[in-house]
């Protein structure tokens, strides 16, 4: 929802079109899932925050924030490469939910923390409840899931979050430096 975002990557839309395609899906009783991804070299903690009160604030159905992914064979992966930010080739972490370059704006860690905050903001269980007092119980059940693939997300992760040493004292040295021995492409 970063208007710098979306011009870095040269979208054709902007806040209010997307509002409006929002409200458009509405009138018709058709759910709106949205997917925000998080990690532009314009984008900071606030950006992920705002991208959840945004999500919050129109009642978006359903969301998914994934984090920024160099893919192989794309220019952003080549782009990683050249400047040295990239910090594993573990592809088992490529998966939009691992943070595996590092972003201009925050640490790593920073990044993968503030997106899962994101995200247990929007499934929150008042939030969730909510939606079974009003009676929109299909939204409820799919948030509910929602909410509980979260809470594996991290508890499968949280071990291998502090195993990788991705401590910003570790994978968040000056842009020009490269991370230490450790952290380094696997």
């Amino acid at each position: 929802m970063n208007p710098d975002t979306l011009a870095l990557y040269d979208k054709r839309q902007n806040l209010e079109d997307i509002r409006l395609a929002i409200r458009r899906f509405r009138q018709h009783d058709i759910w709106v899932h949205g997917m925000f991804v998080i990690g532009s070299d314009a984008d900071g903690i606030e950006t992920i925050r705002a991208t959840s009160r945004f999500a919050l604030k129109e009642g978006i159905d359903t969301i998914q924030f994934l984090v920024l992914t160099p893919l192989p064979g794309t220019p952003f992966m080549e782009d990683m490469e050249r400047q040295g930010r990239l910090l594993s080739r573990d592809w088992s972490l490529y998966d939009a939910h691992h943070c595996v370059f590092r972003p201009a704006l925050m640490s790593p860690n920073e990044m993968m923390s503030e997106t899962m905050s994101a995200m247990r903001r929007v499934y929150s269980p008042g939030r969730i409840l909510g939606l079974a007092a009003r009676g929109k119980f299909r939204r409820f059940f799919f948030n509910l899931y929602a909410r509980r693939q979260v809470k594996n997300w991290q508890k499968a992760n949280s071990r291998k979050l502090r195993e990788t040493e991705w401590a910003e004292s570790v994978v968040n040295p000056p842009l020009g430096a490269s991370p230490s021995t450790g952290s380094g492409l696997k």
